[in-house]
């Protein structure tokens, strides 16, 4: 037995924690481990634990510490490199082992930056009435990388924004209250502030104004833009 081996004196199981087991070496220290450890390493009592193999056991303790932790976090909903990040080390996981935990989680694919922020992009759209500059900001907010959130906006079509964007304007005109004028502009500000692109906030007001005409002589009603930029009619209301 080496001057700095130790022996292993208790191992007794976390009655609060499945899988968790306390190890008491024969100097007195304490450390948990999960089960999956204390296999591969043989850690039973009566073992003996040189200081290499000491150290081999508590860094592999930190590292399946900190996957359970990702892998919790990442069963309530997807997320991205970041956002696991930035748990992990609200956990005071150290920085090391948070990286090799993000590398295993990418090569099983539980975590997957383009994945999720198509996945969040295509949601916040159709589901939240959002538009791609709203995306935009989440998705950088989340530590989703730029080039990341720029192929997942790439992948929104703007006749599908653009149809969001009139939905949600065109449900909201009627409790809108005010002079024509007026009424435009609290719309326009209504999309601009979901995200929605001016251009295309301009084109959806423009088509309200042209299904609402003011009265004769007050003025003419406008045509829309089309989602993709040019002066032409917008498509009809479903």
């Amino acid at each position: 037995m080496g001057g700095d081996d130790r022996i292993v004196a208790k191992v007794v199981a976390d009655s609060r924690r499945k899988g968790v087991y306390r190890i008491e070496l024969d100097d007195g220290r304490t450390f948990d481990v999960h089960e999956d450890v204390l296999v591969r390493f043989r850690l039973v009592k009566g073992a003996r634990v040189s200081a290499a193999l000491l150290d081999g056991v508590l860094e592999e303790a930190r590292l399946q510490q900190a996957y359970r932790d990702a892998l919790r976090f990442l069963g309530r909903a997807m997320r991205s490199a970041g956002e696991v990040r930035a748990k992990l080390e609200a956990k005071g996981h150290e920085p090391d082992v948070i990286d090799d935990v993000l590398k295993r989680l990418k090569g099983e694919r539980l975590v997957d930056d383009e994945a999720f922020a198509e996945t969040l992009a295509r949601e916040r759209l159709a589901l939240g009435r959002k538009g791609r500059l709203w995306i935009r900001r989440e998705l950088a907010a989340r530590g989703v990388g730029k080039a990341e959130a720029e192929r997942a906006l790439a992948s929104i079509d703007p006749r599908d924004e653009w149809e969001q964007a009139w939905r949600l304007a065109s449900r909201r005109w009627p409790s809108i209250r005010g002079d024509l004028p007026a009424r435009m502009h609290k719309a326009m500000n209504m999309l601009i502030r979901r995200g929605f692109p001016p251009d295309v906030a301009r084109s959806v007001v423009l088509k309200l104004k042209s299904e609402h005409p003011v009265p004769e002589g007050s003025g003419e009603a406008g045509t829309a833009d089309g989602p993709d930029g040019g002066r032409q009619d917008a498509p009809d209301a479903e």
